[in-house]
């Protein structure tokens, strides 16, 4: 592979590290934030920094490789939040209630409660880390470049 002259050996090595460590973060910030303060929203920003911390350390085509289709991830993000907050109106007939499934426990991570929350959390999550991600590579010249030609090239071929 040839090494863009202006990407930095220490960005690339930092990337390498960091990243992954934004991610697992991310998870634990998302985890924790149906009860504790976090959730979908900053854990979705930690993610996305993860993923441009990726692309600025390896080059935009690197992000591509972790993130292909950000809108995809914003339109399943949106309609999981989405059903999520019609769960509690359809289980209780409050829009946005709470729907809380039996306590059960698993050795080694205790007593698990789960209910709607966490999965309009996942939903966010994933919204805001499309979103982020798309609004970032959208102000790549590179990027929008390679979009427009291969939605050209697409055409040429119908």
């Amino acid at each position: 592979m040839i090494r863009d002259p202006d990407h930095s050996p220490i960005l690339t090595a930092a990337a390498a590290v960091l990243a992954p460590v934004m991610f697992v973060m991310s998870i634990i910030l998302l985890w924790r934030g149906h009860n504790l303060p976090g959730g979908g929203f900053i854990g979705g920003l930690t993610a996305a920094g993860a993923v441009l911390l990726h692309a600025f350390g390896n080059g935009p085509e690197a992000s591509l490789k972790l993130l292909a289709n950000p809108i995809r991830w914003m339109v399943v993000g949106s309609a999981m939040a989405g059903l999520a907050a019609v769960a509690g109106w359809v289980v209780e007939g409050v829009f946005f209630a709470g729907v809380w499934l039996p306590e059960f426990s698993l050795p080694g991570l205790g007593t698990i409660h789960l209910g709607s929350f966490l999965p309009f959390d996942i939903g966010i999550y994933l919204a805001v880390t499309g979103f982020v991600v798309h609004c970032a590579r959208a102000l790549d010249e590179d990027y929008e470049r390679s979009d427009a030609e291969e939605r050209r090239d697409k055409e040429e071929e119908s």
